[in-house]
């Protein structure tokens, strides 16, 4: 699974392959086929970006322009006002902010060792943070020998914790000047919690993830043209740059905020003459309320265009033209948090991600259920011995479902059920398919014998 499945995907590169190239394939193939979530994440989106322009037009992947380098596309429209224009894809994410601020890998530190102790409660952590000259948040955390000074200063006191059996602790880790945190324990709480400032939030227009992905690719564009020099000569197409959420938190926030997607564009773009237009490719923003945080699965496209370029471009029509080809694309399944999150844990990387619940039918009269829908790959694996039942209940279930919720084939037997009817219902658009299984009641071969009145 990433933000889309890669059943989806496979038809994308079918509908490609005529418009690539050899050595075109051999790259996109390795990437996307690859180990490393974010550079695959970055692939997808290009596929997605060429699939939705080769719909509604005529695309060139990395077409050799006789400059220094290629760009990524060269487009053409097929309507009655053709639009043309060059463009390079990038994909932005928090990655290195990520290694900067080991925060995930210290919580996950946390969770282990106190796991490993056998501790029971609850804790929480407090980690402090400071900015540096360029306004940069930077959290107070350990980055170099990050196991080694964790091992050596909070292992020992989670130690204490074990041997002691308090109800409540606390301590401060302070080595200043660049650590600073506590860690909090409550034996009555069930529920672990971490407070730390925000260090992907865009301290400036012009000092982030997206104004920097912006700049190096209007450098790039300006070398894929014959004469970097003079970008407006009149055989160069508008250039435009194609924005995508690689899971970067600016990408994520609506509109309304200080520092936000338009004034970064903004500012980008007071800066250049020679890039026409932007269009970032996003998914709306997180809403949360009583039931906690939820994000639509749908890709919106947002246009730029710059009111300094060179070679203007027609807002509105290419507008509709690029809405055209963004509602030609099925429903995504994922996005790109949660994409990365799995391709990062995923045990196969050819694999994409199986269901991972159970659904039921009506409740039969004589106990059980008449019919549940189950994940087809995660039986499979169940029959080859890939997995046990206990996997299977552990893998579609919830912590707190009862045993019968977990494993529909036990709830059966135990309700003197037996299978009436298996079919498969295929999903084109998830890599995984419902396995349909119908079951009766009162059947003799399990059952009592009766005379039906």
């Amino acid at each position: 699974m990433a933000i889309f499945s890669r059943r989806t995907l496979q038809t994308f590169l079918n509908e490609l392959a005529p418009r690539l190239d050899d050595e075109a394939r051999k790259k996109i193939l390795s990437s996307l086929n690859g180990r490393k979530a974010s550079v695959a994440l970055g692939f997808e989106w290009e596929l997605i970006v060429l699939t939705l322009l080769n719909r509604i037009g005529s695309v060139r992947y990395e077409p050799d322009l006789g400059a220094s380098r290629r760009p990524d596309v060269l487009f053409s429209s097929d309507d009655e006002q053709p639009i043309h224009f060059l463009a390079d894809i990038t994909t932005v994410t928090d990655e290195g902010l990520e290694e900067d601020n080991p925060v995930l890998k210290f919580s996950a530190f946390l969770r282990e060792k106190a796991s490993k102790l056998g501790i029971p409660g609850g804790f929480n952590y407090d980690v402090r943070g400071q900015r540096d000259a360029a306004g940069k948040m930077r959290l107070m955390l350990p980055r170099e020998r990050f196991r080694e000074f964790l091992e050596s200063r909070v292992t020992p006191e989670l130690k204490r914790i074990q041997r002691e059996k308090p109800e409540t602790h606390r301590f401060d880790i302070e080595e200043p000047p660049d650590v600073s945190f506590s860690i909090g324990y409550d034996a009555r709480e069930k529920f672990w919690s971490g407070h730390y400032p925000s260090y992907v939030a865009a301290s400036s227009a012009d000092q982030n993830s997206v104004f920097s992905a912006l700049k190096k690719k209007a450098r790039q564009l300006k070398e894929s043209i014959q004469d970097s020099s003079d970008p407006a000569e009149a055989s160069a197409p508008p250039l435009g740059i194609v924005l995508c959420d690689g899971n970067c938190r600016l990408l994520q926030l609506d509109a309304s905020g200080q520092i936000s997607l338009p004034r970064v564009i903004g500012r980008f773009f007071e800066q250049t003459t020679s890039i026409s237009f932007v269009l970032a490719l996003t998914f709306p923003p997180v809403r949360l309320d009583m039931f906690g945080a939820h994000q639509d699965h749908m890709i919106l496209g947002t246009l730029y265009s710059n009111p300094r370029a060179r070679a203007p471009i027609d807002h509105d029509h290419m507008l509709d033209l690029l809405n055209r080809g963004l509602g030609t694309l099925p429903q995504p399944i994922a996005t790109p948090a949660a994409a990365l999150g799995w391709m990062e844990r995923r045990p196969n990387p050819y694999a994409g991600k199986p269901f991972s619940n159970v659904r039921y039918g009506v409740q039969s009269i004589m106990g059980g259920v008449n019919n549940v829908k189950i994940s087809a790959r995660l039986v499979l694996d169940l029959l080859a011995g890939e997995i046990t039942a206990a996997e299977l209940a552990e893998k579609t279930g919830q912590p707190n479902d009862p045993d019968w919720l977990k494993n529909p084939f036990l709830h059966a037997v135990k309700a003197g059920q037996l299978i009436k009817d298996i079919k498969v219902s295929r999903d084109e658009h998830n890599d995984d398919d419902w396995l349909e299984i119908e079951f009766v009641s009162g059947d003799p071969a399990v059952s009592r014998f009766r005379i039906d009145e």
